[in-house]
């Protein structure tokens, strides 16, 4: 009699074990997928972002979002490519700036070219080049 109440008893207990590891697989591949659903929506919200900031022309804060983001091995899409150039162009004419400022024409000069370059990238945000322009021409004043 004891034999069958201890069997009974460890058959209850490897049942309740099962569950509990059950459970705790269920846990870990949700929380992996979680994880992986918040960093491919984590890339769309910074460009969403980096969008709003173009349309506002809050353009120091593109290029926050453009450091903090890019990623050289994602594959973008063309608007998002658009997005980056424009933030990119931003990056090369404060560059550039700064190097006019400071007299170093060759630094200037790269910089110029790199300005050129971002604006053939820039597409449907080509029109922000003068804004952008302006700002910086502004930034000492």
């Amino acid at each position: 009699m004891k034999n069958k109440l201890e069997e009974k008893n460890y058959n209850e207990r490897s049942k309740l074990l099962n569950l509990i590891i059950a459970i705790e697989l269920i846990c870990i591949v949700a929380m992996a997928a979680y994880g992986i659903h918040s960093f491919i929506n984590y890339k769309d919200y910074t460009m969403n972002i980096m969008i709003r900031k173009i349309e506002q022309q809050d353009w120091n804060s593109l290029l926050s979002f453009y450091s903090s983001g890019y990623n050289p091995d994602k594959k973008y899409s063309e608007e998002e490519l658009m997005v980056l150039a424009t933030a990119e162009y931003y990056d090369h004419a404060s560059l550039h700036a700064a190097a006019v400022y400071a007299g170093d024409t060759s630094s200037a000069e790269r910089e110029k070219k790199n300005m050129d370059e971002a604006y053939e990238q820039m597409g449907i945000y080509q029109e922000c080049k003068q804004d952008i322009d302006e700002y910086i021409s502004n930034m000492g004043n």
